[in-house]
């Protein structure tokens, strides 16, 4: 059971990933700092949430293959974009079903339940984070 999860949990990953690709390749088109600028977010999650697949199934992600596919998966993203296999007019359901995940990624890890949660960190990095954005905005 644990390895049908493993693959299922790669699947999924595989597909965030390639769609992160896609994302990134869109926004760096239309505007160079908005691109940059939801880049660094995104290294960073998926930084992290690597560093959880590798640590959740260890014997599974050893596999040449499998860290193979989870790298190319961003690349494929990028693909489809450049050969334009989706249509523009999902960009919009397609960047808000990411970015939702991406929160609640980001919520659930930063607020646990009871004591153990750091949300005065997550509001901090939240703030900080519009700071660059908003100074981003008005340099260039």
């Amino acid at each position: 059971m644990r390895k049908d999860y493993a693959e299922i949990h790669l699947g999924f990953l595989i597909l965030y990933h390639s769609t992160l690709g896609y994302l990134i390749a869109f926004i760096l088109s239309e505007n160079t700092v908005s691109g940059l600028l939801f880049f660094v977010p995104i290294l960073l999650h998926v930084a992290v949430s690597s560093l959880s697949i590798s640590e959740l199934h260890e014997k599974f992600t050893s596999k040449t293959s499998v860290k193979a596919l989870s790298s190319l998966a961003p690349m494929a993203g990028v693909l489809v974009y450049m050969f334009e296999l989706i249509s523009q007019s999902l960009f919009v359901p397609i960047f808000g079903t990411a970015i939702g995940m991406f929160f609640y990624v980001g919520v659930r890890d930063s607020i646990p339940n009871g004591d153990k949660g750091r949300p005065l960190e997550y509001l901090l990095g939240i703030l900080l984070y519009l700071g660059v954005v908003l100074l981003a905005n008005t340099v260039f």
